[in-house]
């Protein structure tokens, strides 16, 4: 089914998420810059500023079950971001002292392994890029601790992450992975599923 026919599918009407729904399609219908030797870094940061909107977005169409509540507060949600990148950063200003499900969303930087640490009483939801392989070994400890992911990837992969986001034909694009999902207790929006590849 092409994406036309998918955003043409969903009926904005009875969706309780109708404004966020909207966003979210905006976001991933945006053109990214052209890719090659001539793309300016004007044009690069367009890129990470719609991708890091469609990562946000996310988070605001899924539900955590009520025993992930790992942060202190049960009126505040901490979403992780792994590495030090211009995407990275993105995402971080543009999550900071939002609101998901009514929580006020933390944002929680982790550069290095020592502060991976934090991942297993810290963490509700970690963004990481998949394309850095210095994040392996966090990626790796997020996996045993059943945090719930969400990657940018270069093509889908289903190697644990709740979430993929990727780029095709120079628009974002998202992944679900629903037998994740199951596994971490995570309730997803038919909504979302509706504008994403799914795994079942």
């Amino acid at each position: 089914m092409s994406r036309r026919s998918v955003l043409t599918a969903i009926d904005l009407d009875r969706s309780p998420y109708n404004g966020l729904l909207i966003i979210l399609m905006i976001a991933i219908n945006l053109i990214f810059a052209h890719t090659g030797v001539a793309q300016d870094l004007s044009a690069r940061a367009r890129s990470d500023k719609i991708m890091a909107a469609v990562i946000f977005q996310i988070t605001k169409f899924i539900t955590l079950p009520p025993s992930q509540s790992r942060t202190s507060s049960s009126n505040e949600l901490t979403f992780c971001v792994m590495g030090e990148t211009k995407l990275s950063a993105d995402v971080t200003k543009l999550a900071s002292n939002k609101e998901v499900g009514g929580r006020r969303v933390k944002v929680l930087s982790l550069e290095s392994d020592k502060l991976c640490s934090k991942l297993s009483n810290s963490c509700n939801i970690v963004f990481v890029d998949q394309t850095l392989p210095e994040n392996s070994s966090c990626l790796e400890r997020s996996l045993k601790i059943r945090v719930p992911l969400i990657c940018r990837v270069d093509r889908v992969a289903w190697n644990g992450c709740m979430a993929e986001v990727f780029a095709e034909k120079n628009r974002a694009r998202i992944a679900i992975d629903l037998k994740r999902t199951k596994q971490l207790g995570i309730e997803v929006s038919s909504d979302l599923l509706g504008l994403a590849i799914v795994n079942r």
